[in-house]
């Protein structure tokens, strides 16, 4: 859904707006996308980290929850990458309520995306023997696709 970094400007933005918890982030996107696209606490939560730590935002422990509020240098940031963020922003209405485009199907590319993103990352790196294996599984879903 989102290309590499572009979540924590959509987060970063919707903090600066209202200083919130992880799940309604999440419900405010699902929002933003018309139903079309939920974000999964896999993806929120490690852009929050980033985020913190990054100096971006603020966090306060409410009731066993974390409450994030956005810091000087996070509306920094967010000036510094308000054309990135226009440019996000954009695309998510563009994408908001497309009928071709339904909230699971986009949930399941979502979650395609990070378990590959975080195989690519771990370490130890990647045999060639497990790029192979995974190109052949991808090849193989992609194909499966194609005939559904």
């Amino acid at each position: 859904m989102f290309e590499h970094g572009a979540l924590r400007w959509v987060l970063l933005s919707m903090i600066a707006d209202k200083p919130s918890h992880g799940y309604e982030l999440i419900k405010g996107i699902e929002s933003r996308m018309g139903g079309t696209y939920a974000p999964s606490p896999g993806v929120i939560y490690p852009s929050l980290s980033l985020l913190e730590d990054m100096g971006a935002v603020s966090v306060t422990a409410e009731g066993g929850k974390k409450r994030y509020a956005i810091t000087d240098e996070g509306r920094r940031l967010l000036d510094e990458n308000a054309e990135a963020l226009a440019h996000i922003d954009m695309k998510m209405k563009a994408l908001r309520g497309r009928p071709d485009r339904p909230a699971r199907i986009a949930q399941a590319i979502e979650a395609l995306r990070t378990a590959t993103h975080q195989r690519l990352t771990q370490e130890p790196p990647l045999t060639e023997a497990e790029v192979e294996a995974i190109a052949d599984l991808l090849d193989a879903a992609a194909e499966k696709v194609r005939q559904a």
